[in-house]
């Protein structure tokens, strides 16, 4: 027998995994899982096969599962005519896969009985332990940071949040910054528009006439008149040609009058 083979335990105990309970509860699929599981070596481990079915068939993975002592379990496949050595490796095996797949309990002082003995010696015993199934502490507090743990920077923390607001901080002064010189340039290019627009030139009021209205002097020397009571005489030649010249600062332009078409004007 080669109930101990890692083959044959791996192939148990992926049967064990996927079908869970219902692997010996249903007849046949031990046999089937443990030869799919061995594929081209079934044909080797025939007889064990044969054995961990017939334990399965016994009941020992549900008995292993209850608790129940192993060596009424040993009895139970010796009554079946199998040997002590035998039905001892049968239970031990199946035990491993459901410890393994964590259906059952670590036993306790449960030795493997070598082939060729019929019972077990106590000064040869050999726990098999397997380790603990993962639980947190009692107490959490074990779970704290040691005394020479930091947490990094970037994983947040008060040195993430001081950068943060050191970064918003700067931004909203960048903003205050440009609010401030958009305000101060389009202040200062308002003002000498309003002084412009507010500059007006202003002419003194001419002499005011209230009788009839003489011919200005020919040379230009009659004093200016901006008011009159009747209008004024006509003073020109309309055979005669004149000019006006205006004198700007773009330049000067002379302007020709037609006195024959506007004597008045």
């Amino acid at each position: 027998m080669r109930l101990d083979d890692e083959r044959l335990d791996a192939a148990l105990l992926d049967g064990t995994r996927q079908f869970g309970r219902s692997l010996w509860s249903q007849a046949g699929r031990v046999r089937a899982a443990l030869s799919d599981g061995l594929a081209d070596d079934a044909r080797s481990f025939s007889a064990e096969i044969d054995l961990l079915d017939m334990a399965a068939v016994e009941g020992v993975p549900d008995r292993l599962v209850a608790g129940l002592a192993i060596d009424d379990l040993i009895a139970s496949l010796g009554a079946q005519g199998v040997s002590p050595a035998a039905a001892h490796d049968a239970v031990a095996t199946w035990r491993r896969a459901l410890q393994t797949a964590r259906l059952i309990d670590e036993p306790s002082g449960f030795q493997p009985i070598m082939a060729g003995e019929t019972t077990r010696d106590p000064s040869r015993a050999t726990p098999m332990p397997l380790p603990p199934p993962p639980h947190l502490p009692a107490d959490v507090s074990s779970l704290a940071p040691g005394p020479g743990w930091a947490q990094p920077s970037g994983l947040g923390g008060a040195p993430a949040r001081r950068s943060l607001n050191a970064a918003l901080m700067a931004l909203v002064l960048a903003l205050v910054a440009i609010a401030v010189f958009l305000a101060l340039h389009f202040a200062s290019d308002d003002t000498p528009r309003a002084a412009s627009s507010s500059t007006t030139t202003t002419t003194a009021e001419g002499a005011r006439v209230t009788g009839e209205t003489p011919c200005p002097n020919v040379d230009g020397s009659s004093k200016r008149t901006s008011k009159f009571v009747l209008a004024p005489p006509m003073c020109i030649d309309v055979t005669k040609t004149y000019t006006a010249k205006f004198s700007t600062s773009k330049g000067d332009f002379v302007v020709t009058i037609d006195a024959a078409k506007a004597p008045e004007t």
